[in-house]
């Protein structure tokens, strides 16, 4: 089965640049894939590939992937609300 087409997007949150990927799929609501330390967010090719029909939000966090490294590092709670607000910023609740 041919996979959908995915949509690229860097988004600005506090002055860094998030790099993202959405997905389309009819199956909802969208998933959304975070890695780890040192991920990024091409290392989701085997689950996308298992999961064709899935609505998926990717994102690199910041300072990992190609997403901008923050001036200062992050705590958890920090990095949380970061992508919560790259969330909202591509549409999502």
């Amino acid at each position: 089965m041919k996979q959908p087409e995915t949509m690229d997007r860097i988004v600005t949150i506090d002055g860094m640049a998030l790099y993202t990927r959405r997905r389309p799929g009819p199956t909802r609501p969208p998933l959304l894939l975070l890695h780890g330390i040192g991920g990024s967010l091409d290392s989701w090719t085997p689950l996308l590939d298992a999961l064709p029909d899935r609505y998926v939000v990717m994102i690199d966090s910041p300072g990992a992937g190609r997403s901008a490294v923050p001036p200062v590092p992050l705590r958890l709670p920090r990095t949380a609300d970061v992508i919560a607000a790259a969330v909202r910023e591509l549409g999502f609740e």
